[in-house]
């Protein structure tokens, strides 16, 4: 039982470690590639995101500092002649209009 000859591996199929032409996307990325992803990104992108993500990174950025105004107008004693209802409705307004890109964006991207 010793003396049986092992079966040859078989080349004809895949290895373990090679990786199937559908799962191209999984593999991880060389350092040039990610060298040139950050060159094609720059100072911007690399704050914002690519092309196709900057408008909605914006918009969300927009919309996080426009509700720490409108909490900052409803705590914060606003200086005299100011009218806080008015003051509030504007930012509501901006607000309202950052969300309305953003869920505009988000369904023109299905």
């Amino acid at each position: 039982m010793a003396d049986e000859a092992k079966p040859s591996p078989d080349t004809s199929e895949p290895s373990d470690h090679a990786v199937p032409p559908s799962d191209l996307a999984a593999v991880p990325p060389n350092a040039a590639d990610l060298y040139r992803h950050r060159q094609e990104l720059g100072l911007f992108g690399s704050l914002f995101g690519s092309r196709e993500n900057a408008p909605t990174n914006i918009a969300g950025i927009g919309l996080l500092l426009f509700c720490v105004m409108w909490i900052m107008m409803a705590i914060v004693p606003l200086p005299a002649g100011a009218d806080r209802a008015d003051l509030l409705k504007s930012v509501s307004g901006l607000i309202l209009a950052t969300l309305g890109f953003l869920f505009g964006a988000a369904s023109s991207r299905r």
